[in-house]
């Protein structure tokens, strides 16, 4: 199971935040869908705890 199907919407779109969506771009939702679901639940939840993007620190 991915990690991102134990999360609810509202968290879904907290991490995608947290990554650079911007909502007044719903377009790129889907492209930020995606990456989280690659995202083991470990960097999801590094992300909400601490609130930044671990993919800017690491460069991708």
């Amino acid at each position: 199971m991915a990690a991102i199907d134990k999360l609810d919407y509202d968290k879904v779109i907290e991490v995608a935040r947290y990554m650079g969506y911007d909502p007044k771009k719903p377009k790129e939702l889907s492209q930020y869908i995606k990456k989280i679901s690659k995202m083991d639940l470990w960097d999801i939840s590094r992300i909400l705890f601490f609130g930044d993007s671990l993919s800017t620190r690491r460069g991708n």
